[in-house]
């Protein structure tokens, strides 16, 4: 079974196919959509897509997906986007290192762009928006800002266990980040 799901994320990778992704954990259960523009044993990177636009891009653990499809109506979005051109800016922005979570935070501490980190379990619940300060060997410690754009007194830390997704480089975080207050020193 593993190796039929690696050769599927290979396909779809190779050939930039738009695909649904099912993920889930625990109560737990989303999709998202897009290009999945990298790929290790333990993670996806995926360009999220949504009305024929790229959007920002997304670190799913590969655990916590259960399906992806790749169907006749996604098959009649590529063929829009291709039409559109806009294929061609599928995933040549970043390079991630997606060998851990380790490797990925220090990737994404490396851009200098503010992330998003979820649990997106029902009894746990977070989503935490900010700069990514630490990097250690089980978890992160990201300095938040709140919904009126001012920083947290101090950052707070999650570990890698029960992390859903990772979200960098979209239009929410980077137009949020240009109004922030500077932050206290």
């Amino acid at each position: 079974m593993k190796t039929k799901f690696n050769d599927i994320i290979t396909e779809h990778f190779l050939n930039k196919q738009f695909v649904r992704i099912t993920r889930e954990k625990g109560d737990f259960k989303e999709t998202s959509n897009g290009y999945i523009v990298g790929y290790a044993p333990e993670f996806i990177l995926l360009q999220e897509c949504s009305d024929f636009e790229l959007g920002g891009y997304s670190i799913i653990p590969r655990a916590t997906i259960t399906k992806i499809r790749y169907n006749k109506y996604d098959k009649f979005y590529d063929k829009i986007m291709r039409k559109e051109k806009v294929l061609k800016k599928v995933g040549k922005k970043w390079k991630i290192d997606l060998k851990s979570w380790n490797s990925i935070f220090k990737s994404i501490q490396n851009t200098k762009l503010n992330a998003i980190i979820e649990c997106e379990e029902p009894e746990k619940d977070y989503f935490y928006i900010g700069a990514i300060k630490d990097v250690k060997k089980k978890s992160v410690s990201i300095l938040p800002f709140d919904a009126q754009g001012n920083w947290e007194k101090a950052a707070t830390k999650q570990p890698y266990e029960a992390i859903t997704k990772v979200t960098f480089d979209d239009r929410y975080v980077n137009v949020f980040s240009k109004y922030l207050a500077k932050p206290k020193k």
